[in-house]
């Protein structure tokens, strides 16, 4: 069976660029969007990462285009050689490599670090009043299971910490709020648990800390973070009057007029310091909730970011130079010619992807346009179909 697909490293290139592409479209939807659907942001961000990790050629779809000016010119600077056998390409990639490594550890370091706040922090028994009313909001909110919450004095704000179980967080100072306000803290921060914020936090912080140089990716972590917090205050407040918005919206006031900045990584917090536009909007989505896009615009969307995706793999751009076959997997291309041209000593030889290839006594060579196959000394040449293997 003859091999139709084919990875190079111009096709991890474009894999890399789509899915930059869809993360800085999740972004800016996230920013200007308010009603967009997290389905929708997740489908982009999914198709993303499979062209990513999927940066496939393939035979008889993919058109290639070859640039002689701006992508040569990367490429023959990346190319060159900075210290013995290594080239600019390879100390790049060390360098990718050495910092996503020191960034995994600071957010594993992080992770160890709150796990040691929690440890020290000092559980609310069964007998106190202030659990049994968590518990209490925790079965309003539908959940019944098994939650710990502690007081603590190495946090400003309240912060929840559970990938499995709720843990909440309560910095002591939070104590002397009035009852009423307190209570939208502790809503707050089990609905960050019901809709699995942690985690995401915890994925979008392993995203960052592996493309640490891509800044689309830090534009991307924010703009969720944000997303994240106006969704947790939408969720909590759809069951609240108006006048328990306004109490729910006083405590986030009272919180952000004291809270000083903690870690990142360490969990997701109740109102951690923020711009004040964006506090505003929080404010103004509270009151005036925004109601989100219908199942035929989402479902209109979701094909056009199909469309778009399987039309990414219809186009290749690499530099105006023979292709190296040391690079290409998963194909054999034959540099003999067939029988009856034996005697061929210049000739004209066809890859695949379209790409001629101009060979000069078997040796000098240079990549044509389909428009110069017509003119002189081209039009006198044998065109040679490249073999594929098996």
């Amino acid at each position: 069976m003859s091999t139709v697909m084919s990875i190079t490293s111009y096709t991890r290139i474009m894999g890399c660029i789509w899915f930059t592409l869809a993360l800085l479209a999740d972004g800016l939807l996230i920013r200007y969007n308010k009603r967009i659907h997290g389905s929708v942001l997740l489908l982009i961000f999914s198709l993303g990462l499979i062209r990513l990790l999927v940066p496939l050629e393939i035979m008889g779809y993919t058109v290639t285009f070859f640039d002689d000016g701006f992508y040569l010119f990367l490429e023959n600077t990346v190319q060159k050689e900075v210290l013995h056998y290594v080239s600019v390409a390879g100390l790049l990639l060390w360098l990718w490599g050495i910092g996503s490594m020191i960034a995994l550890l600071r957010f594993f370091y992080q992770l160890w670090q709150l796990h040691q706040v929690v440890l020290r922090s000092r559980d609310i028994t069964q007998d106190e009043a202030l659990f049994d009313r968590c518990r209490q909001l925790a079965a309003q909110m539908g959940y019944a299971g098994s939650m710990k919450v502690a007081v603590t004095a190495e946090f400003s704000t309240a912060v929840s910490a559970g990938l499995f179980s709720p843990v909440i967080l309560i910095p002591e100072r939070l104590l002397q709020f009035p009852e009423s306000e307190l209570e939208g803290i502790i809503r707050h921060e089990l609905m960050h648990y019901l809709r699995r914020d942690v985690g995401k936090q915890w994925g979008l912080c392993i995203l960052r800390c592996l493309f640490w140089w891509n800044p689309v990716v830090w534009f991307l972590k924010k703009s969720v973070e944000q997303w994240l917090e106006l969704q947790c205050d939408a969720k909590v407040c759809e069951a609240l009057s108006e006048p328990e918005k306004i109490t729910y919206l006083e405590g986030i006031l009272r919180v952000l007029r004291e809270n000083r900045k903690e870690g990142e990584g360490l969990g997701v917090g109740y109102a951690r310091s923020q711009t004040g536009a964006f506090v505003q909007q929080r404010f103004g989505e509270v009151l005036w909730p925004v109601h989100k896009q219908s199942k035929g615009q989402n479902a209109l969307i979701g094909v056009l970011c199909i469309v778009i995706f399987a039309a990414s793999y219809r186009f290749l751009v690499q530099p105006y130079c023979l292709p190296n076959l040391s690079e290409i997997e998963g194909e054999n291309v034959s540099m003999e010619p067939p029988h009856g041209v034996e005697e061929e000593r210049d000739f004209i030889l066809k890859y695949h992807d379209g790409t001629y290839v101009y060979y000069k006594d078997m040796n000098e060579y240079a990549i044509l346009k389909e428009e110069e196959l017509g003119q002189s000394p081209y039009a006198e040449l044998t065109i040679i179909e490249a073999s594929m293997g098996e």
